[in-house]
């Protein structure tokens, strides 16, 4: 009776192990398919629009990293969630659950390819999609190969988020580089403002003799008579990205300038007086401040 009894519980422990790695290469195969319908146009389409990350939300080093693992691993997990929920209310149709799910993913995936490549009209993708769909699971219950495939496959998303993270333009995202504050004596410290208004030309606010207008704009005009004005000072470029960057880091940035963070602009107004003085930064098109001196604040 012993004897049978530890045969039957090493069965139900070599059983569970089976339904374990049967479950994860479920996932692999799934992490493969929403890597190549997800992760990968994301990271295309960010990877070459760094500028409306940093003008969206200021990302930290830590969240430009994080970022990518959740584009990754949350369409993966959450498909195979659903299936195993399934596959746990029909546990006999666990495994056709899962070709079905492949199928239908495999399916989307040959429709987002034609549609990048063909413009068709929206009713032929959907007729594409579903023809690849059940062309798709056929394939996945009949041929061993094809699973082993996607299993191999499951390695394109870690490329694509390495590509994205280091090799993409967005990665001037990843760090502050150089951007460390300096220490400067200040013999007459006072407060600073700084306020760049974009797209806010100057002749709105003036009137015939090429003054403020103090009855349109009665606290410009203030402003301008208790300070000293530059009236004829002018930007050196026509766009912000570089435009501002400039005003920050007294330097000339290239015609083709990358998105302005400080990994680009180690050396600014910031780091010149970020370890004098508290900051408190609001940037809106680009991230010049380093994260350790304003952190978040940009957001």
């Amino acid at each position: 009776m012993t004897l049978d009894a530890g045969h039957a519980n090493a069965g139900r422990g070599r059983g569970r192990r089976d339904r374990a790695r049967e479950e994860l290469t479920a996932f692999i195969e799934l992490f493969a398919l929403t890597g190549l319908l997800v992760a990968q146009p994301v990271f295309d389409f960010l990877g070459n629009g760094s500028r409306y990350m940093v003008e969206t939300y200021r990302l930290t080093t830590l969240d430009f990293v994080v970022f990518p693992l959740v584009v990754m691993f949350v369409p993966a997990i959450v498909v195979w969630g659903l299936a195993a929920v399934a596959g746990a209310v029909w546990p006999g149709a666990r495994g056709r659950i899962h070709v079905v799910v492949c199928g239908l993913l495999l399916g989307a995936v040959v429709a987002n390819f034609v549609k990048v490549a063909l413009p068709l009209p929206a009713g032929v993708y959907l007729v594409i999609a579903a023809v690849a769909a059940l062309f798709s699971i056929r394939l996945v219950r009949r041929f061993l190969v094809v699973r082993q495939w996607l299993r191999f496959l499951a390695v394109a998303p870690l490329i694509f988020a390495t590509l994205f993270v280091t090799a993409s333009p967005a990665s001037v995202l990843l760090g502050d580089g150089a951007a460390h504050p300096v220490s400067v004596t200040i013999s007459r410290p006072a407060r600073v403002v700084m306020l760049v208004l974009d797209e806010f030309p100057e002749v709105s606010l003036l009137d015939g003799n090429g003054r403020v207008d103090a009855a349109l704009f009665p606290n410009f005009a203030a402003l301008a008579d208790a300070s000293t004005w530059y009236r004829n000072d002018t930007t050196v470029a026509e766009y912000t990205l570089r435009a501002v960057p400039a005003i920050l880091s007294g330097k000339l940035p290239p015609l083709n300038a990358p998105t302005p963070t400080a990994s680009k602009y180690p050396h600014s107004l910031f780091t010149l007086l970020g370890k004098t003085y508290r900051l408190n930064v609001n940037e809106t098109a680009e991230q010049v401040c380093p994260d350790n001196l304003c952190g978040t604040m940009g957001m």
